[in-house]
């Protein structure tokens, strides 16, 4: 796509867009918290029955004489709020009386009741005017950030109830704490969806990527996401084609080598036949008898590798245990130990041929051959052991190289041509799965094949 930068699709403009998009969903979550959470959080005065608590004592106290209603104000004060009482024509009265002419209505306290006024003030953050902290001053004695109510009565004084801090619903630390809380957990929330969001791209990029290296005849990838991933999976993808093709033609030009040589092998069988010293002649079927099976066995490998087996699901522990009776069958029994069913998906077939090398290893080179399948989190195990002599651990490596063999002799009657573990390797890995060796304790070899579940 081409235009300017910031309507291309990159990453650079989705980030820019995720952390606009968190910012405005922060404050919108906030502010609709507040919001919802407004009366529970911070209810009013009415809402908590102060005013008509209020009313109550103005009451009291106008009943009571003036002589008395500063006792009596003690005596109904408590511990949340103080009462103060300016006698009529008082100074603090006086200033009361003119503070109330000039302050709008407020709405929060109770509506004028027998032609009272009231005065509502708030010693915090510059709330009252200088006047009004001069009346404060003189009549109340509030201090800063205190919450001031002032009720006329009757006969001209004033009741004024003062309060140091807001008492009524919960206070200033609980709803910072709560206000944090419902940010935390909102860019908490939002960061882990926008992070997964942008990140899903380039996951599935490296889920390609190890992909082609388990399988080289996997499928392309894909081209999506934003134009710095497209140019990467257009790239990946070239590649990709070039080394299949690379692979295909070479692996195409193996088996049909292999399979020439049949012709010339055929031949000498044939001038063979003409050589009169017998053990001469035997010699040399033996050794075209040799080069035959290393010819069929790497047509065999080499066509393995060409087919491309559709992936299905199937019965794990039926195959192993196919393969078990197979042997058995020829007079080798297998153990089989493990799970009676496990659905299992994957390419039957090459995984039978797999298996079928293992044991074939464990049946020529030791006895006693053993076949295990366990399932462990996310992984299928299958263990295949035997009780023979095991192999250095510094041959752990070299036996999955074509053609190795730890017995040099090349004799077809102690083994085959050294290619069983290594087409074996290669579909287990093929599978995106493992396979490792190991000396057992006891004596003989477990090698240790790992799948994903």
């Amino acid at each position: 796509m081409t235009g300017p930068p910031w309507l291309r699709d990159t990453i650079a403009r989705r980030f820019a867009l995720t952390i606009i998009v968190v910012i405005g969903l922060v404050f919108a979550l906030a502010n609709g918290a507040a919001l919802l959470a407004g009366d529970w959080v911070r209810p009013s005065a009415r809402g908590m029955g102060l005013v008509d608590r209020i009313n109550d004592i103005v009451l009291l106290l106008e009943a009571v004489p003036p002589a008395g209603r500063q006792v009596a104000a003690a005596a109904v004060a408590d511990g949340s709020f103080r009462v103060d009482v300016q006698a009529p024509g008082s100074a603090g009265a006086v200033s009361l009386d003119a503070a109330a002419h000039r302050q709008p209505p407020q709405p929060e306290v109770f509506a004028p009741e027998h032609g009272r006024q009231r005065l509502v003030l708030r010693l915090a953050g510059g709330s009252a005017t200088t006047a009004d902290r001069s009346v404060l001053d003189t009549g109340v004695g509030a201090g800063p950030g205190s919450y001031v109510l002032a009720v006329e009565v009757q006969d001209g004084g004033w009741v004024v109830f003062t309060a140091p801090t807001r008492f009524w619903g919960l206070d200033q630390k609980a709803r910072n704490g709560i206000k944090l809380a419902v940010l935390t957990l909102t860019v908490i929330g939002i960061s882990v969806a926008a992070a997964y969001q942008l990140s899903r791209p380039i996951r599935r990029f490296t889920e390609a990527v190890r992909r082609f290296g388990n399988d080289p005849r996997a499928a392309a990838l894909p081209v999506a996401g934003p134009v710095e991933l497209r140019e990467a999976v257009r790239a990946f993808n070239a590649m990709q084609a070039k080394i299949q093709a690379f692979v295909s033609d070479r692996t195409a030009m193996l088996a049909a080598i292999s399979h020439d040589l049949r012709t010339p092998l055929t031949k000498i069988r044939l001038r063979g036949e003409f050589i009169e010293d017998d053990d001469q002649r035997a010699r040399l079927f033996r050794d075209v008898d040799d080069m035959q099976a290393m010819v069929d066995s790497a047509l065999a490998f080499f066509r393995d590798d060409l087919q491309d087996e559709e992936v299905t699901t199937f019965d794990f522990p039926e195959l192993l245990r196919t393969i078990a009776d197979d042997y058995a069958d020829q007079g080798h029994p297998v153990a089989y130990d493990g799970l009676d069913n496990l659905v299992h998906r994957g390419k039957p077939f090459a995984l039978k041929r797999a298996f079928t090398n293992l044991v074939d290893n464990a049946v020529k080179y030791g006895h006693a051959p053993e076949l295990e399948l366990r399932c462990r989190e996310d992984t299928v195990v299958v263990a295949v052991r035997d009780s023979g002599p095991g192999i250095p651990t510094t041959a752990f490596e070299e036996v999955f190289a074509p053609f190795y063999r730890l017995e040099r002799s090349r004799n077809r009657a102690t083994g085959g041509v050294g290619l069983g573990l290594t087409s074996a390797r290669s579909v287990i890995q093929g599978h995106g799965g493992s396979i490792t060796l190991h000396n057992r304790e006891s004596g003989g070899l477990e090698l240790r094949v790992t799948l994903p579940a």
